[in-house]
């Protein structure tokens, strides 16, 4: 929620959204995924990722998350199945990061993608 700049406070703006307890699978590519950012070894990702996910920009991506965030860990569900799909915060050295990841049956990832929280007002 977000508050007006008001006396007293007056609610601006109310989202609710779902959010399941993540699955031992979604849980492990969420951790593995954290873990990835910043790395230097984009072949570690050929375990976690589906055939048809394009690992070179997945890899790309995370470097490029790593030096602007830093190192990063898994926090709190933000949306999603828990099963499939899920929206996750990563809390990082410089800022937290949310990604969107997507699994198939086999509890391989489909899709990730990356965005600054919605509350956030700058990105390092």
């Amino acid at each position: 929620f977000t508050l007006a700049p008001t006396m007293p406070p007056k609610v601006q703006h109310l989202s609710v959204s779902a959010a399941r307890h993540l699955e031992p699978a979604m849980q492990h590519a969420a951790r593995e995924l954290a873990s990835h950012i910043g790395s230097d070894s984009p072949d570690r990702l050929a375990a976690l990722a589906a055939p048809q996910l394009d690992r070179a920009a997945l890899a790309r991506t995370l470097a490029a998350a790593g030096a602007q965030y830093g190192a990063c860990r898994v926090g709190e569900t933000l949306s999603g199945d828990g099963v499939q799909s899920a929206r996750v915060r990563l809390r990082c050295e410089r800022a937290d990061l949310d990604a969107a990841l997507s699994l198939d049956g086999e509890g391989r990832l489909t899709a990730a993608a990356f965005s600054k929280p919605a509350a956030d007002r700058c990105v390092p």
